[in-house]
């Protein structure tokens, strides 16, 4: 049997800081403007 890994406890906020989220990301992608005509 394989061992079980105990979990641990999630806490909110671990990764502020670490994910950036760019000013144009709700533009339209140039790659899908064919597409979207």
């Amino acid at each position: 049997k394989p061992k079980k890994k105990k979990k641990t406890a999630r806490k909110a906020g671990t990764l502020k800081g670490m994910i950036h989220i760019k000013d144009n990301f709700d533009e339209p992608l140039d790659d899908f403007k064919e597409y979207m005509e």
